[in-house]
């Protein structure tokens, strides 16, 4: 599959895709929360290595960040704290 990080692209195949995605997170819904973070880490972790985050930033502005200890380390080092 094909890793897209055009955000106009991305919003337009969300909007086109609408009702495959709600059915998607009524199903979502219906499992058990802590396999539902398993498998969202899962997801990350597959992708994270292919997504510069200072690009856009976009996934800090819409969703909650996952941070490690490099990432809490950089921000720490650049408020100088």
């Amino acid at each position: 599959m094909e890793f897209i990080r055009d955000l106009v692209l991305i919003k337009k195949n969300a909007l086109s895709n609408e009702k495959e995605n709600w059915n998607f997170i009524e199903y979502l819904k219906k499992l058990d929360k802590d396999n539902v973070a398993k498998i969202s880490i899962d997801i990350y972790n597959e992708i994270k290595d292919l997504i510069k985050c200072t690009d856009c930033g976009n996934c800090c502005k819409e969703n909650i960040p996952i941070l490690d200890n490099d990432d809490i380390s950089k921000i720490a080092k650049h408020l100088i704290i």
